[in-house]
């Protein structure tokens, strides 16, 4: 039999954290509206800390079915990645899920009542944090106390990666700078406000504007078209209008903003890229360009091994780079890892079915 959760500890996970994603790489939020306007759309799941049955992941035979099915063994994660950690208990153990929990609980309550623009100022912006971020964005080499904190504190990507003495060790590798780390280092240690974006090059542009945006990775999303849903002050909220997905800009992330009268969307330009993340089924933003023309035409690569996906436990193949668009007319998509690059190998590019 399986200690499931109450429609009420569900409501309850998800409300103390906003609805949002407690994992702190991720952070999607979970619900909003759908088309139909007395409708909503839920993409997030009250997952079990300890397996709701025997034989489940990090199932603990000492709880009681209560215990169990209480909201305090529950955890709220988006629908990718609580099959994430259900896949990966070794892992996504108990501490580390209840380590989640804590901070995601901690954020929301941080969040309650405040603009952007001053849960921003809030963040831990010190000198030593906003060294940390640029050199990440150096690409420098970081101690891992202070990896694991930017990383906690949702100012970071990172990856996982061997030690070099011992396996059994675990280490990470920053991979680039979430959105809310762009926008902290952006902000440096004073207040945001958009006045101290340029006047002159403030986009004149309202909620429900629709707008095109470049760069964007895999290029094809170039043509389509956003909707402007918000203006927090210091960002704007655009939804993709082909897939209902979200995305945050910081307004100091934009370069420029072409507008060609009522008739046609407005081309805003970033100062590096919004780039298809495959593992988070989602879009992020990263401050590295694609090289232009042809060499750019699916973003930036990574030379990897051949049995670097199978680590990843991801499913796909390897297809020559040369025959790339007779591949993906046939259903299939590169894949773009969490640092936003695609994988090469002996002169192939690793691609999954769509």
């Amino acid at each position: 039999m399986s200690d499931d959760f109450s429609d009420a500890v569900k409501k309850t996970l998800a409300n103390r954290v906003g609805h949002v994603c407690s994992n702190p790489e991720c952070r999607a939020l979970t619900s909003g509206p759908q088309d139909d306007p007395s409708k909503a759309v839920n993409v997030g799941v009250a997952a079990h800390i300890t397996a709701a049955s025997p034989g489940g992941p990090r199932y603990d035979s000492s709880l009681s079915p209560v215990e169990r099915s209480g909201h305090k063994n529950g955890i709220w994660l988006c629908q990718n990645c609580a099959k994430h950690v259900d896949n990966d208990p070794a892992v996504f153990t108990v501490a580390v899920l209840r380590k989640w929990k804590s901070d995601a609980e901690a954020e929301a309550k941080g969040r309650v009542g405040k603009t952007a623009a001053s849960r921003i100022r809030d963040t831990s912006n010190s000198i030593e944090t906003m060294e940390a971020l640029r050199s990440v964005q150096r690409r420098e080499t970081l101690d891992q106390e202070t990896i694991l904190r930017l990383r906690d504190e949702g100012l970071i990507k990172v990856t996982n990666v061997a030690h070099m003495q011992s396996p059994t060790i675990e280490e990470y590798m920053p991979t680039g700078l979430t959105a809310k780390g762009l926008r902290v280092l952006e902000s440096g240690n004073k207040p945001v406000k958009t006045a101290a974006f340029p006047p002159s090059l403030i986009p004149d542009l309202k909620p429900y504007d629709r707008v095109r945006i470049s760069p964007i990775v895999p290029r094809e999303h170039e043509q389509s078209d956003f909707m402007l849903r918000e203006d927090t002050g210091d960002c704007f909220v655009f939804q993709k209008l082909d897939s209902q997905r979200y995305v945050d800009i910081p307004k100091s992330f934009i370069e420029q903003v072409h507008k060609y009268g009522n008739s046609k969307p407005a081309l805003i330009q970033l100062k590096g890229r919004l780039q298809w993340v495959s593992v988070k089924r989602n879009f992020e933003l990263f401050p590295d360009k694609p090289p232009v023309g042809s060499a750019g035409a699916y973003g930036l690569a990574k030379d990897v091994d051949n049995g670097y996906p199978v680590r990843l436990g991801v499913q796909g193949k390897f297809g020559r780079e040369d025959r790339l668009p007779e591949i993906l007319a046939r259903g299939c998509s590169i894949f773009y890892d969490s640092d936003g690059t695609y994988l090469r190998w002996a002169g192939q590019v690793f691609v999954v079915q769509t």
